[in-house]
């Protein structure tokens, strides 16, 4: 009886299991890479931020600057030298191009040294 009854709930979970399979690969196929999701739903031409306006006076100079606390000008990533872009890349997360948006191994040593003082010590590294 025992043996019957084990083949029965074998025979039972196999169709289960080829199912949960076959749901998993659908999701997996489904799956968009986090930048692909945020570039759709949210243009990163409908951000506005605060920038400093300018007053010029009437041969072009200026001749005072209006902010509201923050420096900000807009510049479009031709406009920034590859440099600048390297060298924020060295000095913030080293393993940019080596991970997907998130460096877990940067995140966890930030976990351990902001838990270990109490305070936040440092950051994740990951710019995303």
């Amino acid at each position: 009886m025992r043996t019957h009854l084990g083949y029965i709930t074998i025979f039972l979970l196999v169709p289960v299991l080829f199912l949960f399979i076959f749901l998993s690969y659908q999701e997996w196929s489904l799956a968009q890479s986090p930048y692909h999701v945020l570039d759709e739903r949210i243009p990163i031409e409908s951000i506005k931020l605060a920038q400093n306006s300018y007053m010029k006076g009437a041969n072009g100079k200026v001749i005072s600057e209006i902010s509201t606390g923050e420096k900000r000008t807009y510049l479009k990533l031709e406009d920034i030298p590859l440099f600048l872009e390297n060298l924020f890349i060295v000095t913030e997360d080293q393993k940019f191009y080596d991970h997907a948006g998130v460096d877990l191994y940067g995140i966890s040593r930030t976990l351990l040294m902001n838990s270990q003082n109490k305070t936040i010590e440092q950051g994740g590294s990951t710019i995303t």
